[in-house]
């Protein structure tokens, strides 16, 4: 792990990560967001037309809206990641709230 700070590396060593500000500039994640956008929707329309997920939560911006659709079906997030790690219930509302808050067509238990 040469490179990293101390901090860094206890924060590795703690919680699994490290977080890299303003590691990339804006215009070169577009593509990687466009594609992650595409495939979010694409997967939200598939749910919706079986039944899966009662909104599609159109336009709220990315993180909110990929949020609500796991909060609806939490398969989805484990369809479009591969992992088994995330639990609707783990996820504050606080968070939610920041992001913009809540789409229309998800009733909050």
């Amino acid at each position: 792990m040469a490179g990293l700070t101390a901090a860094q590396k206890q924060q590795y060593e703690e919680q699994g990560f490290v977080v890299f500000e303003r590691l990339f500039e804006p215009e070169e994640l577009q593509p990687v967001i466009a594609e992650l956008d595409e495939s979010v929707d694409r997967l939200a329309r598939k749910y919706h037309a079986e039944g899966r997920i009662t909104s599609l939560c159109e336009g709220a911006g990315f993180a909110t809206r990929f949020l609500e659709l796991c909060r609806q079906n939490e398969a989805m997030y484990n369809e479009l990641t591969g992992s088994q790690h995330f639990r609707a219930g783990d996820v504050r509302s606080a968070q939610a709230s920041q992001a913009g808050g809540h789409c229309r067509g998800h009733r909050r238990p």
